[in-house]
């Protein structure tokens, strides 16, 4: 488990209604508190807005997305690429004789 403190920094002790639209997808209705707030998750990367009612003002707060990091693609040398192949399975000519 992760704690968040969401701060806003000029409005604490104001009301505010959070929500939370993780990296993963979906919304996240956190409710409403009282600011600064704490918010105990497993996950909490993504965006958090923050709506103040009395003020009518909305603040954002972003913990950044993971990017993916590129992969180089393994080249395979011009001279390896065209290679003919064949199979060839050797069948013994005299198989063992099974002992009783």
């Amino acid at each position: 488990m992760a704690i968040i403190k969401i701060n806003t920094g000029n409005y604490g002790g104001e009301t505010a209604v959070i929500t939370y639209y993780p990296c993963s997808g979906g919304t996240i209705n956190i409710g409403t508190v009282v600011m600064p707030y704490y918010y105990d998750t497993n996950y909490y990367l993504g965006t958090y807005s923050v709506y103040f009612t009395n003020l009518d003002k909305t603040c954002y707060a972003e913990v950044p997305c993971p990017t993916p990091t590129p992969t180089a693609t393994q080249q395979i040398p011009q001279h390896l690429q065209k290679l003919p192949f064949s199979l060839h399975q050797q069948i013994p000519q005299h198989l063992p004789q099974q002992i009783p």
